[in-house]
C-alpha cells in the first residue's frame, strides 16, 4: 500500500512541477527561463529521491517475501 501511495501521489507532485516549468520555459521570456532552471533542477532531484525510495521499498519487500516463501521473488519472473 505504501508503494502504491508513493507512486500515485509523491511521484506525481514533482512530475507536475517539472511539466509546468517546462511549459513556462517554452512560452516565457529568457528571464523566465533563467528563473525556472533552478526550480526544474530541484523538482528533478526530488523526483529522483522519491524513485530511489520506492525502489528501496520494493527491494525490501521482495527480500522479505523471498525469505518467507522459499526463495520465490516478490514479483513472478
Amino acid at each position: 500500500k505504501k508503494i502504491t501511495w508513493m507512486t500515485s501521489h509523491e511521484i506525481r507532485r514533482p512530475l507536475a512541477s517539472i511539466l509546468s516549468l517546462i511549459g513556462l520555459m517554452k512560452n516565457g521570456s529568457a528571464d523566465d527561463k533563467e528563473e525556472c532552471l533552478p526550480m526544474l533542477y530541484q523538482s528533478s532531484e526530488e523526483l529522483d529521491e522519491i524513485i530511489r525510495a520506492v525502489n528501496k521499498r520494493i527491494n525490501k519487500a521482495e527480500s522479505l517475501y523471498s525469505t518467507n516463501n522459499s526463495g520465490h521473488g516478490f514479483f513472478p519472473r
